[in-house]
């Protein structure tokens, strides 16, 4: 906590010239953050694809692919709150943050799927047949 007080204390905003310099960087910031977001989720949906055609395992490669997605996106917003307002410091700190939080999702993402792999292989046939029924799918 001591560190965000700080970086409060850091920032003058007593200048409007200032003042408006900083609301027009966040606003570019903002915009610029959900448009990587899109990016990286289309080329997560694009190795997919790929995956699929090729005759991969695509559903394994969707949860390591997503899982990556958010932790990156996690991991890379924990860690940028507690770094103090520079341009370079925010993009190598978030950066490098959202590198290593993907490779973070990536393996929660992996044993999510073998994890979910191995409880569907000790279902009983029955029963999957009752949860992939058109009756239970109608309900959703």
């Amino acid at each position: 906590m001591r560190l965000l007080r700080g970086r409060e204390r850091s920032i003058d905003l007593s200048n409007t010239r200032d003042a408006l310099r900083l609301k027009n960087f966040l606003k570019i910031a903002r915009v610029s953050a959900y448009g990587a977001i899109i990016i990286d989720a289309g080329f997560a949906g694009q190795k997919v694809q790929q995956t699929r055609e090729a005759g991969g395992d695509a559903e394994k490669v969707a949860y390591e692919e997503y899982g990556a997605l958010i932790g990156g996106i996690a991991f890379a917003g924990a860690i940028t709150a507690f770094f103090g307002p520079g341009l370079i410091i925010l993009t190598a700190v978030g950066g490098i943050s959202a590198l290593g939080g993907a490779e973070f999702g990536r393996w929660i993402g992996e044993l999510l799927y073998e994890r979910i792999s191995v409880y569907e292989t000790a279902l009983p046939s029955e029963r999957k047949k009752q949860l992939l029924s058109d009756a239970a799918l109608s309900v959703l």
